[in-house]
């Protein structure tokens, strides 16, 4: 009989907050003296093996989550900007795989509005559920002997920090929450002020106040540079959600046999930050966004075990397959890791991964294009629009990392001028990423130079990009050069 399967993503979650490391060092260079008190966690873990060193693809949900249900890179599965185009129809994705091998494949998580279909993410799914874990644990009672794939996902650790939605975690709560972040910051709420995301589905006006006065609040601690506060509450959502809801729904999947009989992956999309070189995560591939948990349990598997080397989310795919005694669909990035954690075979992956950003010559101008860039997208969810159908604007800048055991080499090219920056680090002795030896070593920086080739030939869209390619443009533009002698070019 099939074993059930689950994928439990914690959002934001780094991959020094849980696990054995009492002391990470990044975390205590924000003064914060030892990781988060996480129990519930550390419980799950000890089922299993524990990789401390995995990383993500891209530091934010949409493109990180692609990666991680189509077991490739992001310039293969199309999804590489936050919300600029979906994933492509061509790459099988987790939940087709399932369903296709006789599974009833669940998708339960916190954040609709970035799940959404204009960006893929309903291909296979037979259940769909937000905000609902109610509906979920009758699902799965009524599901009974039927064999399930569940992707179940929580946000809490993700701004806002231990707050989910109102319903769910509670007007008291979310107000007290705000309260003290503004106390912190001294920031009143502006209501013209700088938004996170605020779709039309927000329908309480109250829930959107409060999402858009914490955001403007840990606007101010950043500009402030006051990175250990901002950092203390992320820590401090970890552990709520550590001893409340992760234990709730851990103990509720336990009663159902799930955490000894299931194949269980837990992992964090990328990680969060703050520093000169990152606000939260979207913006750096900085080892604090891009770090993340990865473990899995089973009753294949050991038990107990944690393991340093360095895995990719888009190694859990080929992983669950293995585990579920489906075929490895050929074509995909990822390494089952099955070996390694049943015999410790050698491993030398390289970890690698990309984002886009925006920037602009001033603040305002800066605003202005990232409200257009929220704007299109909410429109393109509240009216199921294909994305590629809008003007998006134009990226300016594309970071890229490529990471081995030593050595991490971030790239951050210049999309306008097509130029590009280096920096290379020493992770063994510089775990902080401060000095630069892209000079002082050119034989690494070339190797992992090599390895991000394909981010950086690929196009950022690239159907967009075959259809603006017209023959019949083409054909008028050769003309105007002087060729095609002796043709007429078409109308």
């Amino acid at each position: 009989m099939a074993v059930n399967v689950l994928l439990w993503s914690i959002d934001a979650l780094r991959g020094d907050c849980i696990g054995p490391n009492m002391f990470p060092p990044k975390l205590l260079a924000h003064g914060i003296p030892r990781k988060p008190d996480t129990p519930s966690f550390d419980a799950l873990l000890a089922r299993g093996t524990f990789f401390s060193n995995g990383f993500s693809a891209a530091p934010y949900t949409t493109a990180s989550h692609a990666s991680v249900f189509s077991g490739r890179w992001t310039c293969n599965h199309g999804l590489r900007e936050h919300f600029r185009a979906p994933m492509r129809k061509d790459v099988p994705n987790i939940f087709e795989i399932y369903r296709a091998h006789g599974y009833t494949t669940i998708f339960c998580n916190d954040m609709p509005n970035i799940f959404s279909e204009v960006l893929g993410f309903h291909r296979g799914v037979d259940h769909y559920l937000s905000f609902d874990h109610s509906r979920l644990l009758e699902l799965l009672d009524e599901l009974g002997e039927t064999p399930i794939f569940l992707f179940l996902h929580f946000g809490d650790v993700h701004f806002p920090y231990g707050l989910v939605k109102l319903e769910v975690t509670g007007d008291a709560k979310f107000a007290a929450e705000v309260d003290k972040i503004t106390e912190i910051s001294g920031l009143e709420f502006d209501p013209k002020g700088t938004r996170m995301l605020d779709f039309a589905q927000i329908k309480d006006p109250k829930e959107w106040k409060y999402i858009q006065h914490y955001f403007q609040a840990m606007m101010r601690l950043y500009r402030d540079k006051r990175y250990g506060d901002l950092m203390r509450l992320y820590c401090q959502s970890v552990e709520e959600m550590d001893r409340g809801r992760f234990r709730h729904m851990a103990g509720e999947l336990d009663q159902r046999g799930w955490m000894d009989r299931a194949h269980i992956c837990l992992m964090g999309d990328h990680g969060e930050d703050f520093s000169d070189r990152c606000f939260m995560h979207h913006d750096s591939v900085v080892e604090g966004a891009v770090h993340v948990p990865i473990a899995f349990t089973s009753p294949d598997l050991p038990i107990c075990r944690t393991d340093d080397a360095i895995v990719r989310t888009i190694d859990i795919l080929p992983t669950l397959l293995d585990l579920s005694g489906i075929e490895v669909p050929s074509g995909l990035d990822g390494t089952c890791l099955n070996r390694r954690m049943r015999q410790k075979t050698p491993l030398d992956l390289v970890a690698k991964g990309e984002a886009f950003l925006y920037r602009q010559k001033d603040a305002a101008l800066d605003a202005e294009v990232r409200n257009r860039r929220l704007d299109l997208y909410e429109q393109a969810v509240k009216e199921k629009k294909d994305l590629r159908t809008f003007d998006w604007p134009e990226p300016t800048l594309q970071l890229s990392y490529a990471r081995d055991g030593r050595w991490k080499l971030m790239v951050i090219r210049d999309l306008i001028a097509m130029s590009e920056k280096h920096f290379l680090y020493d992770l063994k002795a510089d775990a902080m990423e401060a000095v630069d030896l892209s000079d002082a070593q050119p034989r690494a920086r070339s190797s992992l130079r090599q390895e991000l080739n394909p981010f950086i030939d690929a196009a950022l869209d690239q159907e967009r990009s075959l259809a603006k390619t017209d023959a019949n443009r083409i054909l008028n533009e050769l003309a105007d050069m002087g060729y095609l002698h002796g043709r007429t070019p078409t109308n």
